[in-house]
């Protein structure tokens, strides 16, 4: 799992349009290269409605992609789901 923070360690929140409070400062993740580090660029979030077709399946998923340093350039596709972030691919 990986958790994005501003510069003063506050969460970056997504309202219910899928707009971000502010741009991630920080990757952290135990995949990550030095297990993560500041972030060069962002983009996103794209809002999916998954299972839209079944009530007691449905849920919103936000993605985003997101670029690590550039000494240790990594791309991250990051899942935000039900309260939880994800990191579900690595692109080098």
């Amino acid at each position: 799992d990986w958790s994005s923070d501003v510069c003063s360690s506050d969460l970056v929140l997504v309202n219910s349009r899928g707009e971000a409070s502010a741009a991630p400062a920080v990757l952290r993740c135990g995949a990550l290269p030095d297990q993560g580090g500041a972030v060069r660029a962002w983009a996103g979030p794209w809002a999916q409605d998954v299972r839209w077709w079944d009530p007691a399946g449905e849920r919103r998923v936000l993605w985003h992609l997101v670029v690590g340093p550039p000494e240790r350039t990594v791309a991250c596709l990051v899942r935000l789901e039900r309260g939880r972030v994800t990191l579900d691919a690595l692109y080098d």
